[in-house]
């Protein structure tokens, strides 16, 4: 059989997570606890598994094995914009004081660095942290899901294992799948069949400002 192209979802040669072991997964899985303690520590906040992390627990309770990057978000307790972008900053100033911050492109998300591949030294996965929120009700995560989801679809979290260890998911998870991934999220496609949503919605306009 012929060895799939490793490639990431747009196109560019990676590195997939079943090309590493099983250590090493599970390390990727504690760093993402470890953070999560992090942020309900320190700032009171929940993060909550998105995009591939959440499509991977949902699906298969393991990383998606041609995914190569980990997602994870926190719904702001902000209820203005204005909120939203000071939190996020109290939040990655925390991070960068540690030097922690991989990248910071704006403020709907950020990426702090996974761990250690022991075969070649290097930190071949960041882990994804983006901004969600609610505001009149509907709840809105950075960048592809403008408010087609209620507050209560989210919240209570619900949970699910990945690599058996439980992290929050959205309260109903089908229908966030769905708003995003469509209706036929639970079949898995390649990554050069999936298509990223190329909308840019106003109400993140926002977040795109830059880091200061």
């Amino acid at each position: 059989m012929k060895t799939p192209q490793r490639i990431d979802h747009w196109g560019r040669p990676a590195k997939w997570f079943q090309d590493f072991s099983a250590e090493h997964l599970d390390s990727l899985a504690q760093r993402m606890k470890e953070i999560e303690t992090i942020f309900r520590v320190e700032f009171d906040l929940q993060l909550y598994l998105v995009w591939g992390s959440l499509l991977g627990a949902a699906r298969e309770g393991d990383f998606i094995g041609h995914d190569v990057d980990i997602d994870m978000a926190y719904v702001s307790k902000a209820r203005s914009a204005l909120g939203v972008l000071k939190e996020r900053d109290r939040i990655t100033d925390l991070f960068d004081r540690y030097g922690m911050i991989v990248t910071a492109p704006n403020h709907g998300r950020f990426l702090l660095p996974g761990t250690v591949d022991p075969d070649t030294g290097g930190i071949p996965h960041g882990i994804e942290i983006y901004t969600s929120f609610v505001t009149q009700g509907d709840y809105y995560c950075y960048p592809c899901i403008p408010g087609w989801l209620s507050g209560r679809d989210i919240k209570p979290f619900g949970t699910a294992s990945l690599r058996g260890i439980d992290f929050a998911i959205p309260r109903k998870t089908d229908a966030w799948m769905a708003a995003h991934y469509g209706d036929n999220w639970r079949t898995p496609v390649g990554p050069s069949e999936y298509r990223e949503n190329p909308s840019q919605y106003a109400c993140f306009e926002f977040l795109r400002t830059e880091d200061t």
